[in-house]
């Protein structure tokens, strides 16, 4: 003989509706329900209101920039924008710029940047300080569509006079809030960064300014400057040689309300199954030694003898 098929006896423990073993069982049962949920709620993350994600963004240069070179009395400048340059021509000087973006890894998205510009400098001239401003394309498109332009600011300030700056850093996101969930682009910011109609409008530290109200912005991080001095003797042009790395960014964004409640059913179910499993097991004991009076009902099936 071999056993082909196996089942469990149930054993009912059967009370009237009024009295001490029914309103044992209704209160297990509130325990159950209730307790995952005050445990679940009280590690402050039940309702998730903010998450965060991983994401390279896709980022292009807009061939748009503007940049100074001064000394302690004196000053140049150039901007791709004609009207700023318009409004200060006596102290304009056009350098040579070059650009590129490179691919490193072949995904089809831009790694880094390497940006040379040279300016010619008059006898006698000298350069201690540096400012650029470069604008780009800045697209997030996995968990969060955002479009925008953005900006990365260089500085930097020297005792001694230099013939070269060479910087090397990271382009990186800036949140004040996090981003909503939506099926169509964030283009608040997706304008020019830099309008106006007056000269105090194109100073580098009025369109600063006015971008960094912004929610969403970038920041050119950790430069690891290189000033390369001119050793007293004259020289007669200066480089700034500029690196922008694209990181993978960690990205906030609000939750929608299908992950919200996916992320709490997740927390409340892995507390309801060992509340349940004990409440069971606590269940079965007091039923079974009769601590509440039941009467027990087993489903033993009844064979009737078949008849030829």
């Amino acid at each position: 003989m071999v056993t082909v098929h196996s089942s469990l006896l149930q054993r009912h423990y059967v009370a009237h509706p009024i009295s001490l073993a029914a309103f044992f069982c209704a209160g297990a049962i509130v325990v159950i329900v209730i307790i995952p949920f005050l445990i679940a709620y009280a590690s402050y993350s039940f309702w998730l209101k903010e998450n965060t994600y991983r994401e390279q963004p896709t980022v292009s240069f807009r061939h748009e920039l503007m940049y100074s070179i001064q000394d302690s009395s004196n000053y140049n400048f150039f901007t791709t924008f004609p009207e700023a340059n318009a409004l200060d021509s006596g102290h304009l000087n056009v350098p040579i710029i070059q650009s590129a973006g490179l691919d490193d890894n072949g995904d089809g998205r831009i790694d880094r940047f390497r940006f040379n510009i040279t300016s010619r400098l008059t006898s006698g001239q000298t350069v201690q300080k540096v400012d650029l401003l470069l604008f780009f394309n800045y697209i997030l498109q996995d968990r969060v569509h955002l479009s925008m332009t953005s900006a990365a600011h260089v500085s930097y300030s020297a005792g001694l006079p230099g013939s070269q700056l060479v910087v090397d850093g990271w382009l990186r996101l800036k949140q004040r809030k996090p981003l909503v969930v939506r099926s169509d682009y964030r283009t608040v910011y997706n304008t020019a960064i830099v309008s106006g109609f007056t000269s105090d409008d194109y100073r580098m530290h009025t369109v600063l300014s006015n971008y960094l109200d912004r929610n969403e912005t970038t920041m050119y991080e950790d430069q690891y400057p290189v000033w390369v001095g001119n050793a007293g003797g004259a020289i007669s042009e200066f480089t700034l040689s500029a690196t922008i790395r694209i990181p993978f960014e960690i990205v906030h964004y609000v939750p929608p309300f299908s992950e919200t409640m996916k992320w709490a059913w997740v927390q409340y179910l892995s507390i309801l199954i060992p509340v349940a499993w004990i409440a069971h097991m606590i269940m079965t004991f007091a039923y079974k030694n009769q601590i509440f009076e039941t009467r027990t009902v087993t489903d033993i099936p009844i064979i009737k003898p078949h008849q030829m």
